[in-house]
């Protein structure tokens, strides 16, 4: 059986194993004038092996493809795999395994009335560093309103992925007051933790968690939120993956671990199935006691179209064995798991298998919906208890039920139209 690492993104393999594994290459040579050819047949045979819709890729000459970006687009199965994407190696391991990225650093959203919005902001980041929250609306850049750029020209300048871009920004406070920042992208730590409260409510002490990004440094991160939380003798619990486009589902598996009773603990989190030629590979991952385990009957958590793979996983995997309630919007849709392979300085991440629980359910490819609705407030900071999703969960611990009212101010844009387009590995991971 492969080692493998259980990732709701990407697992990772042993190097030698995935070799072993290969199907034999084309016949046809490689075309020595496309620097990209050998990297494509690489690619071409993983996926014959792997993918998980490997039967319904066509054929194709890896030779005719420039870029593996667009090789990939012709042999993605497009009815469900919306998810699978090429990167270069060099940012995919700075994302999952250094807990880095290149940018400003904040997630722009729209909000109900259409202004650009800061939906979160890395601490240090540049634009965290500049002093920019969650909240902020974001007036111009570079001298131009913001409302006279396009969605796409505004992806294009805030998303950039090169360090030392410098761009000049209006932004405007929550209290009104207009700044003119300049700020330069960089590479900068990330910190997934992004802001931990506890609530004294209807006799409970309420712990509330924003968390990001599922990688590798995040599990210090949640011991020591969790350590904490333990210490201030918190019974009710609120996650926060709006933002959270998902990541290491072994990390998702420790978080399981802080948050459920011992009941859960030995029993299947996740189930991962291959495809029909893989089957030897299937495996399971259960819940694991952990010393900062908060061993709670329910949990709250709050979702959104952002919500993605491992915080679906999450979601997903305590269902069977705890009260899992949903607070938000409906989340992403994506109960499959990747397996990447790097060759000539890129990583393909392609889907590889399904993502069950323990009962076995796994199609979701429309998204958990929310069993309490609540607008994204994003002109308020994360812990404000005015804030309309965190307000949802709390009326219930409250009343033990969820407000209609709040569900029913859900107004405005769909949060598929709230976040500016992004492509690719920054669409699947969040990343910005």
């Amino acid at each position: 059986m492969l080692k493998l690492q259980s990732w709701g993104l990407y697992c990772l393999l042993t190097l030698a194993l995935i070799t072993g594994c290969r199907t034999k290459e084309e016949v046809e040579p490689i075309d020595t004038n496309n620097t990209n050819a050998a990297t494509n047949r690489t690619f071409y045979n993983y996926m014959k092996e792997w993918y998980l819709w490997y039967d319904n890729m066509p054929v194709i000459n890896p030779n005719h493809y420039k870029e593996p970006e667009d090789m990939l687009e012709s042999l993605r199965y497009k009815a469900l795999d919306r998810f699978s994407y090429v990167e270069k190696a060099a940012t995919f391991q700075q994302f999952f395994e250094e807990g880095k990225s290149t940018g400003y650093g904040f997630l722009p959203v729209y909000d109900q009335n259409q202004n650009l919005r800061v939906a979160q902001v890395y601490k240090d980041s540049p634009m965290g560093k500049a002093g920019v929250d969650r909240g902020y609306k974001i007036q111009k850049i570079n001298g131009r309103n913001v409302n006279d750029l396009t969605a796409e020209a505004l992806g294009g300048i805030l998303f950039e992925d090169k360090e030392g871009v410098q761009t000049a920004f209006q932004v405007v406070d929550p209290a009104g007051n207009a700044k003119d920042i300049s700020v330069a992208t960089a590479s900068f730590n990330m910190n997934t933790v992004l802001y931990r409260n506890v609530y004294q409510v209807g006799g409970r002490k309420v712990g509330y968690l924003v968390f990001t990004a599922f990688i590798k440094k995040s599990v210090d991160e949640l011991n020591d939120a969790f350590t904490w939380f333990k210490s201030q003798g918190v019974n009710e619990l609120i996650v926060d993956l709006r933002y959270n486009g998902g990541g290491s589902v072994t990390v998702s598996q420790h978080l399981a671990g802080l948050i459920a009773s011992s009941k859960a603990t030995g029993k299947v989190f996740v189930q991962y199935t291959f495809n029909n030629k893989k089957k030897a590979e299937n495996v399971s991952i259960k819940v694991e006691s952990k010393a900062q385990a908060l061993n709670l009957d329910r949990v709250f958590v709050i979702t959104g179209r952002r919500t993605a793979s491992a915080s679906e996983a999450l979601v997903n995997g305590l269902r069977p064995f705890m009260p899992t309630l949903t607070v938000g919007g409906t989340s992403y849709g994506k109960p499959v798991g990747m397996i990447p392979e790097e060759a000539g300085g890129y990583t393909l991440v392609p889907i590889m298998f399904r993502v069950a629980n323990a009962n076995g359910e796994s199609e979701y490819f429309e998204g958990i919906k929310a069993d309490g609705p609540a607008a994204d407030e994003v002109s308020l900071p994360f812990g404000d208890p005015k804030e309309v999703r965190l307000q949802q969960a709390l009326y219930y611990i409250q009343n033990g039920i969820f407000s209609g009212t709040l569900a029913a101010g859900r107004r405005g844009v769909e949060e598929e139209k709230q976040v500016l387009p992004m492509t690719g590995f920054r669409s699947e991971v969040g990343v910005f």
